[in-house]
């Protein structure tokens, strides 16, 4: 529209709008419906919700099965409720009004048609330049508002519903109208649906079952399946079954009588037995089966009758299943047997003290303090019948106050009634520990006297200080001395007759009891007794986690575990055989070396076996591995090494400063000619001070190769010939190094390296040699050089095994990074030929 030569612009503008509200006529009122629907829906959803919650209760008959005042109760609340929700809804409620819906129209496109339309032009209005262009951004803007679809309603009210209360509503009130009268229910006011006249007008019907206890795992009896003409049925049914009716139409006709839960005959609707109220709507009946007897219905088109014999529930047998045994490190080892007729569901055995069968002397004489009785779980097995079984309780009493003296064992099983069942009372000495040496056996006993009773304690010092009397002559070493001094001194300040109570409390007596316990296993076992005791606290956690099912996530772990103790036990057993010091116990049996390999290997298998669930075998397995670290053998080096070994184990002390240097010559290459790659070591050391330190390696491997011993065999001569080119190779290295040659260095640096690896290698088969011949056929030299896994070491102390140095995942995927690295780096054809020459070197395989 284009405005005549009498019109104002003003008349223009008005004109269009009249005509665009026009045009937006529908748009407009759509929009505006739609913003009505935004503001009722985040108004009023609660009363909707509340509207919905109440229809599902009322469909699924819920108000027929309360009393007449809490029916009252829920109707009073539901409708204060209701008022509530919509007062809130109307205070916050407006209606919208035209402008709502053109402002929201407007707001719908980025170019807001509609405000631009509205707007009034304040600068240049006498401008006939500006106000044309005025003019036609007007004329595009109404173009563009003549083409504006009505706005789609945004119905969401999650932000106000966080917990999609709506939605559990909506769903609880369509299962109400599918299923709500399809249950019995009467609905919504008692509708007459076709169902519920059909259920009406049919005869009276019934469904009965016998529910055997679950942990019978025996199947459901149908009761219809007898003839409904009077015919006795005869079932055999296990005590406790649980006998459920269920009524159908004309259930107020229908007579329930029944002989076998210990009640009176009764045809009440109340379920006395169970002690649950009977259904209403079916005049549903249970109860339980606790004698033989009948069950019977009759009314009208029903006659059955059922005859009950109840299959008692005995109680469950226990008993020794041999004698009580000592395990090697005193361990207590009770076998038993159990059996129940549906199965064992737990079973204890309980410790007490023999206090007639106890010999009264000494420490023993004074009257023994009331302790409790000992009380430990029988282990059940964990898969497979718990009918009928058999097995082992391995306890760890060895530090009980009990240990040694006469106790009575009595064994508790429990099925799953509640039954129990206590076998007859054995009579048995406690075992513990063996300990070998007197003074660690006297601090043993000591330690029992005082926790037979603490009036003992004064007594005890006594005796200890006669023990400690010269130190020097009884105690392997000044650390146990002193641990007993400690127990005398904690004792004799505790029990001072200065005291106002000079009894012994309980704090006191455990920390000296526990100091005593460690003293002893320190003299007995001596330095390995830490790493004894990890290892076996790693094993016996590893065997019950094996028992008691745990996750394979937490089998690896304990079984990396035990690879850690396995690992610390040897080190120390090698440490202390390299000191001269054996364990004072010989172990029980025959001796027997194994490899790291070996061991692995177990450990795997255990872990694979517990994987795959089968426990049992991964259990046998753990016992034989711990039967093997029982009888591992350290076996001792030879002691002809002497000056060749020392030789050798400076040699290979060169061999890591010569590769140290080269690495340094490298990285200061790297940084003189600005190469990229990774530095290593050096600093800021200049070619002069790695000359000096070259020239100091090069006269350290001549004294070494002076100081060989005297050897005239091929491999002998060869050794010495390769220790010759590597010194030649560093001296050369060194004039390099003087020059600031440095890739000539490197690679004199590099040559002098397979030299002095060329040479240890010889030197080794020389000593090897040499040790044969002076061995003879026995061998027992060659086995002597082994280490506590079994593998063969070199004269400079040299281990050889097959296993895989890089046993960690993480370090396999490190060195496997690392090596993709070098092969990158090597395949780079602009890098300097001895950078190139150097990563080469790297890759190759000594």
């Amino acid at each position: 529209m284009k405005p005549g030569p009498d019109q104002h612009p003003a008349d223009e503008q008005a004109e269009l709008k009249s005509q665009i509200l026009r045009s937006l006529r529908w748009p407009l009122r759509l929009t505006r419906a739609g913003i009505l629907a935004e503001r009722l829906s985040l108004n009023f959803w609660p009363v909707s919700t509340l509207l919905l919650a109440l229809g599902t209760v009322v469909g699924f008959g819920v108000p027929n099965l309360l009393g007449t005042s809490a029916l009252i109760a829920l109707f009073v609340a539901s409708i204060l409720a209701l008022v509530v929700l919509l007062l809130r809804g109307f205070s916050r409620f407006r209606w919208p009004s035209p402008t709502d819906a053109l402002e929201r129209l407007d707001r719908a496109t980025q170019e807001r048609p509609l405000s631009a339309i509205w707007d009034h032009l304040t600068i240049g209005r006498n401008d006939p330049e500006t106000l044309g262009l005025w003019q036609a951004h007007i004329r595009q803007m109404a173009k563009r508002a003549r083409q504006m679809p009505p706005v789609r309603p945004d119905l969401r009210v999650s932000s106000r519903d966080r917990f999609g209360l709506r939605y559990l509503a909506l769903t609880g009130f369509v299962t109400a109208l599918v299923f709500g009268f399809q249950s019995g229910s009467d609905g919504f006011g008692r509708i007459p649906w076709p169902q519920g006249q059909i259920a009406q007008a049919a005869a009276p019907g019934f469904e009965g079952w016998i529910r055997p206890p679950r942990y019978t795992r025996l199947p459901v009896i149908y009761l219809n399946s007898a003839k409904n003409d009077g015919t006795v049925a005869n079932l055999s049914v296990p005590q406790g079954s649980k006998v459920v009716f269920r009524l159908y139409g004309g259930h107020g006709r229908v007579r329930l009588e029944e002989t076998v839960s210990r009640q009176k005959k009764n045809s009440a609707p109340r379920d006395k037995d169970a002690g649950k109220r009977a259904d209403p709507q079916t005049g549903g009946r249970s109860f339980l089966v606790q004698k033989s007897g009948e069950i019977g219905l009759s009314g009208p088109a029903i006659k059955a009758r059922w005859n009950i014999r109840m299959i008692p529930d005995l109680p469950p047998l226990i008993a020794l299943d041999g004698p009580v045994e000592r395990g090697v490190n005193g361990q207590t080892r009770l076998p038993f047997a159990a059996a129940d007729d549906y199965g064992v569901v737990g079973s204890t055995v309980t410790i007490t003290l023999d206090l007639a069968a106890v010999d009264r002397r000494y420490g023993l004489a004074a009257k023994p303090e009331i302790r409790p009785a000992i009380t430990l779980d029988l282990p059940l097995p964990l898969r497979g019948d718990t009918r009928k079984f058999k097995d082992i309780l391995i306890e760890d009493l060895s530090q009980s106050p009990w240990a040694g003296l006469p106790v009575i064992l009595t064994l508790k099983a429990t099925d799953a009634l509640g039954q129990t069942r206590v076998s007859e009372e054995e009579q048995i000495t406690l075992p513990g520990r063996h300990f070998f040496d007197p003074l660690a056996a006297a601090l043993v006993e000591q330690r029992r006297d005082l926790l037979w009773t603490r009036r003992n304690a004064p007594r005890v010092a006594q005796v200890l200080r006669a023990i400690s009397n010269r130190p020097a002559d009884i105690f392997p070493d000044a650390r146990t001395s002193m641990m007993v001094h400690v127990a005398i001194r904690r004792l004799e300040l505790n029990t001072a007759p200065t005291l106002t109570d000079p009894i012994l409390t309980d704090v006191v007596r455990t920390d000296v009891s526990d100091l005593l316990w460690h003293t002893a296993t320190l003299i007995e076992d001596g330095d390995l007794n830490d790493a004894k005791a990890q290892l076996r606290r790693a094993q016996d956690r590893l065997s019950e986690a094996l028992k008691s099912g745990a996750s394979t996530d937490e089998i690896a772990r304990l079984t990396e575990k035990l690879s850690r103790a396995m690992r610390d036990y040897m080190r120390q057993m090698a440490q202390q055989d390299r000191n001269g010091r054996t364990s004072s116990k010989a172990p029980n049996g025959p001796t027997r070396q194994i490899t790291s390999d070996q061991l692995q290997q177990m450990l795997k298998r255990i872990e694979e076996l517990a994987r795959q669930g089968r426990k049992a075998e991964a259990q046998r397995l753990l016992e034989q591995l711990r039967q093997m670290m029982n009888n591992l053998r350290v076996a001792r080096g030879g002691q002809g090494q002497g000056q060749t070994g020392q030789a050798m184990r400076g040699l290979r002390d060169t061999l890591r400063q010569q590769r140290n240097l080269s690495d340094d010559a490298f990285g200061q290459m790297q940084r003189q000619f600005n190469t990229p790659g990774q530095q290593r070591g050096g600093g800021a050391t200049s070619p002069a001070d790695l000359a000096q330190r070259q020239d100091a390696l090069r006269q350290m491997l001549r004294q070494q190769r002076n100081g060989l011993p005297t050897d005239d065999s091929k491999a002998g001569k060869a050794a010495r010939q390769a220790l010759r080119e590597a010194e030649r190779q560093m001296e050369q290295a060194r004039d390099a190094l003087k020059k600031g040659n440095l890739p000539g260095a490197i690679d004199k640096q590099s040559a002098a390296l397979n030299a002095l690896r060329k040479g240890l290698r010889k030197l080794d088969r020389a000593v090897a040699g040499s040790r044969n011949k002076s061995t003879g056929p026995s061998g027992r030299r060659a086995d002597s050089l082994r280490d506590p896994l079994g593998r063969r070491t070199g004269s400079a102390g040299q281990v050889g095994t097959n296993r895989t140095l890089l046993s960690s995942r993480e370090q396999q995927r490190r060195a496997r990074e690392l090596m993709d690295e070098i092969r990158k780096r090597t395949g780079d054809k602009r890098r300097p030929h001895y950078e190139l020459d150097y990563l080469n070197r790297l890759l190759d395989r000594f």
